[in-house]
């Protein structure tokens, strides 16, 4: 994986720590905002693959094709 990651702002480091009910002065900070950077790095090589294409949709137009 990319060794570039996104910066995630106190802001929503936070909010995710709310989320996930995690104390902020039981966790690791660091630790945990390394983690969330690296997972939205993989969503962000996700998106390269996406068609945003709904397969129902698909199916609509194929059906509105033959018809």
């Amino acid at each position: 994986m990319s060794s570039v990651h996104k910066k995630i702002d106190e802001t929503t480091l936070g909010q995710l720590l709310q989320l996930s009910r995690l104390s902020p002065e039981a966790t690791d900070i660091e630790t945990l905002r390394n983690q969330v950077e690296e997972i939205v790095g993989y969503f962000d090589i996700l998106s390269k693959y996406d068609d945003s294409e709904n397969p129902y949709d698909a199916d609509r137009k194929s059906t509105r094709l033959n018809s």
